[in-house]
Formats: C-alpha cells, sequence, structure tokens
C-alpha cells in the first residue's frame, strides 16, 4: 500500500507542478506551452493508473471500489455509506439493473480469483494444477479490475445524477445539481443525530 501510495504522491506532485508550468506558459505565449501541457495530461494520466485518489488498501480494486466514497464526500460532502440505501431507492429500474449487473460481475471475478487461489495448492504435488491455478487467478483479477471500475463509475454517476432528488425528497431546497452545502444537510439527516 505505502509503494502505491507514494508512487501516487510522486505523480500526483508532478502533475500539478506540470499543470503549473503550462498554465505559466500558456499565459504568456510560451513557444512550448503545447508540449508542457501534453506533459501534464502524461502525469494526470499516469496519477489516474495508480487510483482516482491516493491509494489506502493493498490492492488497487480495493482502492476502486472505495473511491466512490472519497470522491463523493470530496464534491458534495455526502456520505455515500449513509446515502446509499436512499439513493438506491430513488433510482430507476434501469440505474438499479445496471449496478446489480456490474455488482454481479464484481462478485464473479472476486470467485475466480479465489479458485485460481485454490487451484495453485495441489501445484505442490502435481505441477499442471499451477497452470490452471495461475490462468484461473490472472483471469480473476484482471475482470475484478474492470468490474471494480465499471461499479465504482455508476455509483458515482448515481449520485451525480439523483444527489439533488434525494435533498429534494427529504425537504430541502436543491436547485440543480447537488452541493457541497446540501449534501452535508443530507448527511446530517440521515446521519439521525441524537
Amino acid at each position: 500500500t505505502e509503494r502505491r501510495a507514494r508512487g501516487w504522491r510522486a505523480a500526483d506532485g508532478a502533475y500539478r507542478t506540470a499543470l503549473v508550468a503550462a498554465g505559466r506558459a500558456r499565459l504568456g505565449g510560451a513557444a512550448d506551452a503545447d508540449a508542457l501541457v501534453e506533459e501534464a495530461e502524461a502525469w494526470y494520466a499516469r496519477r489516474n493508473e495508480v487510483g482516482l485518489v491516493a491509494p489506502r488498501h493493498p490492492f488497487w480494486t480495493g482502492d476502486r471500489v472505495t473511491t466512490p466514497d472519497r470522491r463523493v464526500w470530496r464534491a458534495y460532502r455526502l456520505d455515500l455509506t449513509v446515502a446509499w440505501p436512499h439513493l438506491w431507492l430513488l433510482a430507476p429500474d434501469s440505474t438499479r439493473a445496471e449496478l446489480g449487473t456490474a455488482r454481479t460481475a464484481l462478485s464473479t471475478a472476486a470467485r475466480l480469483t479465489a479458485w485460481g487461489l485454490a487451484y495453485l495448492l495441489p501445484a505442490v504435488w502435481w505441477w499442471p494444477a499451477a497452470l490452471v491455478g495461475a490462468a484461473t487467478l490472472a483471469t480473476g483479477v484482471v475482470r475484478g479490475r474492470t468490474a471494480a471500475a465499471s461499479f465504482a463509475e455508476l455509483a458515482e454517476a448515481l449520485v451525480d445524477l439523483q444527489g439533488a432528488d434525494l435533498a429534494r425528497t427529504l425537504g430541502l431546497q436543491c436547485e440543480g445539481r447537488l452541493t457541497p452545502e446540501t449534501g452535508e444537510e443530507v448527511t446530517r439527516l440521515l446521519g439521525k443525530p441524537d
């Protein structure tokens, strides 16, 4: 985890430095402005390969599944853990079906990964099991990453599209998109304060 976090922080720092340099170059009309913008974009992509937010879990998949909590909090001050059941009830059936499909794909990938690990155990006595185990494990990991990314993107999209509706359903004033102030109020209301 710490190695991934260091890599993320390094890429984030390089991205921010390159972004400032590109902005200054653009404002100053420098000839190398486009090259500096490309450098900033490359660092941005590198940082996001590690994670959309700084890593906290040993594996990429765990970070990706929990990323919506942190990004939604940062953008809207909405506690996704508290708001999720309410958002789920407001979501249209088609949205729930998409989320259900993504969640099923994630569970299936986790089972496949577990089977891959289990197939590696007999490899101590029978070497072909190592091939089967490694192939199954690799397939599970790849599918898990894809499913985790899909589920996380859908979870964030649900908040983006239904967050304001949740606030209005709770009787709060919310014109247009959900704001951090309104998100904080939704969190307070749903958190059932004493």
